[in-house]
């Protein structure tokens, strides 16, 4: 996953955010599993998820498909409960610390 994280930062042509931060969690079942997620932090919603779909999806970009294909290959039901989209209400905004 830090290999595609990394890919990402390095490509902000492609990918269209400001910043992700990523949390982990050990699976307390299974030590050699662990649950993770990231919040990517945009100030555009539409541009956000037309970038990654051209991402995920443009002959452009085979290099960022590729390690992302090798994540999914690694996460068991990523696919089924990957995403949430949460939009920040304005006036609930707390100081991201520059992140």
């Amino acid at each position: 996953m830090r290999e595609f994280y990394d890919y990402e930062s390095a490509h902000p042509e492609i990918y269209h955010y400001s910043s992700t931060r990523t949390y982990t969690m050990p699976d307390e079942e299974d030590p050699e599993k662990e649950y993770w997620m990231f919040v990517d932090k945009f100030e555009d919603y539409e541009d956000y998820i037309h970038s990654l779909y051209e991402a995920s999806h443009g002959e452009d970009n085979k290099e960022g498909q590729r390690l992302m294909a090798k994540v999914v290959s690694y996460h068991e039901g990523f696919i089924g409960n990957a995403i949430d989209h949460w939009t920040e209400v304005p006036s609930l905004r707390v100081d991201d610390q520059g992140h």
